[in-house]
This record gives structure tokens, sequence and C-alpha cells, in this order.
């Protein structure tokens, strides 16, 4: 497996993740300050 590939679905994982969170915060309007 090359490394490119690997860090590819890394970062699409990661990023994924991000929005995901992301989106759930903004949906149930949680103030997290």
């Amino acid at each position: 497996m090359r490394s490119d590939y690997m860090w590819f679905i890394m970062g699409t994982v990661v990023g994924i993740v991000i929005l995901g969170l992301f989106w759930l915060i903004k949906r149930n309007n949680l103030s997290l300050t």
C-alpha cells in the first residue's frame, strides 16, 4: 500500500469526523463556550 493512498484515507476520515461534529453542534445549537 502506498503511503499517499493511506494519507488520503486518513485525511478523508478525519475530515468527515470534523464536519460531522460541527454539523451536530450546529444542529443541536450547543454552546460549548
